[in-house]
């Protein structure tokens, strides 16, 4: 299981599990028991997903609008 923590004041160390700092200020566990993964699941701040399915995630604004630049739309 994963766990990331948004809290501004996350630890790198939470209840015994090591957690790695990101760039966005969050932090992250991997290889997670799911009955330690539970214990964060029910706090604010926390989210807690399978490893094994990939998160759905939504490309940045700027990677979206580029996109759009460099392909015209075609006047009628």
């Amino acid at each position: 299981m994963k766990i990331t923590c948004t809290r501004p004041n996350a630890s790198e160390e939470i209840n015994g599990i090591a957690f790695e700092r990101q760039k966005d200020g969050s932090v992250v566990a991997t290889g997670v028991s799911a009955d330690d993964a539970a214990l964060f699941a029910d706090f604010e701040g926390f989210a807690v997903e399978d490893e094994k399915e990939p998160a759905v995630v939504n490309p940045p604004v700027d990677a979206v609008q580029a996109q759009a630049d460099a392909k015209p739309a075609k006047r009628k």
